[in-house]
């Protein structure tokens, strides 16, 4: 079962509620971190995702999808930098929830070193 980080209700489309920071993820009991709270997620066949639940990459394409139709058109650049920027903080939250704050279990989730860990934790300001 799901538990969700925040008690408050959460917001079906970012359009629904403009300059509001969105819900927080989703944990599920066995650590398994979604980006978006699982009522704001699509229905999807379960046979092609693990429990229903679609994979990152669909959660991505589906945002970003939504991002590019939200600009109607207007110039942007440095797109890759602004995604990482923004998709990097909750992630490193997350992963250090999750490992209840060990920075080497931390990085052996992400697949980094602890020292790659401690600058991006630096970079982000999420350094306690």
């Amino acid at each position: 079962m799901a538990t969700n980080l925040q008690s408050s209700p959460s917001v079906a489309h970012p359009r629904q509620m403009p300059n509001k920071p969105p819900a927080p993820p989703t944990i599920h009991g066995d650590g398994t971190v979604l980006p978006v709270p699982i009522a704001d997620l699509p229905n999807t066949d379960p046979a092609a995702t693990n429990d229903g639940i679609p994979p990152i990459t669909e959660c991505v394409d589906r945002v970003m999808q939504d991002y590019f139709k939200l600009l109607n058109g207007e110039h942007v650049s440095d797109i890759y930098q602004s995604v990482l920027d923004q998709v990097e903080p909750p992630l490193l939250r997350c992963v250090l929830h999750h490992t209840e704050r060990n920075q080497s279990a931390a990085a052996k989730v992400l697949g980094i070193s602890r020292a790659t860990l401690r600058r991006k934790l630096e970079r982000h300001g999420l350094r306690s």
